[in-house]
């Protein structure tokens, strides 16, 4: 029971953080109120992706990935991960940007405490004495650090599996364009 009660709370505990969300990019920070359509600046997009790798989605269906160097209304740079060059369109042949993550850190220190701090609270570290007579047995210690050391293990490994994609829905500029009026005489 108290396993699966564990599990549970592993599972849970990581499934919280591990949301997927889609945000249309727009050039002044707004605040939405929940459950409605999510907005966020360029510049927070650079802020929250700080050294992430994207996946650039253009219009034509190609996919391209890199680390965003610079995102403004007008256009989208980021760097080759392979040859470190960098690229340049225009947000106009941008449908939107992915950006993916793990969760291996904290995973692995969610596994970490669930599996050393129940053993901890009961008292594994210290001695333990089967009798009076005998000398104290530290056999608790060696079970709490191979507890811990296999529950973060385990949580890293289900903190590597969840990978949630956060989605930059890019909206294009309407540009307004002079037109010439076009007289017959």
């Amino acid at each position: 029971m108290k396993l699966k009660l564990v599990t549970a709370a592993l599972v849970f505990s990581l499934s919280l953080e591990a949301c997927s969300t889609t945000y249309v990019l727009t050039t002044i920070p707004q605040q939405t109120p929940y459950f409605t359509t999510q907005y966020m600046s360029f510049d927070e997009l650079m802020a929250k992706g700080h050294g992430g790798t994207f996946t650039i989605v253009m219009t034509d269906g190609n996919r391209v990935s890199g680390i965003l160097v610079q995102a403004d209304s007008a256009s989208i740079a980021w760097s080759d991960v392979t040859t470190r060059l960098i690229h340049k369109v225009p947000t106009f042949l941008v449908q939107h940007l992915e950006l993916s993550r793990n969760y291996v850190w904290e995973g692995g220190t969610v596994g970490i405490i669930l599996c050393t701090v129940p053993p901890l609270a009961t008292g594994a570290w210290g001695p333990q004495y089967s009798s009076k007579l005998t000398e104290p047995d530290y056999s608790g210690r060696y079970l709490t650090v191979i507890g811990g050391v296999f529950g973060g293990f385990v949580g890293a490994a289900v903190g590597n599996a969840i990978r949630p994609t956060d989605i930059f829905q890019v909206v294009p500029v309407a540009v307004q364009s002079k037109t010439k009026s076009v007289s017959t005489k």
